[in-house]
């Protein structure tokens, strides 16, 4: 399982966007762009040739907390 601090750090590595845990941990899906990363066996596999492009979609309770919860421990440039 991805831990949430290993989502704290993991970035999209075509944008640089924001990753978020998507059904259930079996991917990880990217805000500003669309892809989802699958996660195996807790891994999340970030190379671009695995991802999928998917719809946007309205994000859940879980999914929106989360995203609060990231925003609110960005590191500052």
């Amino acid at each position: 399982m991805v831990l949430h601090n290993q989502l704290n750090i993991l970035v999209c590595p075509v944008c640089k966007g924001h990753l978020i845990p998507d059904n259930g941990i079996s991917t990880l899906r990217c805000l500003a762009c669309g892809l989802a990363f699958p996660v195996k066996e807790g891994i999340p596999v970030m190379m671009v040739d695995a991802a999928e492009k998917i719809e946007p979609q309205e994000p859940d309770a879980q999914t929106a907390s989360m995203e609060a919860h990231h925003d609110s421990h960005k590191v500052k440039d």
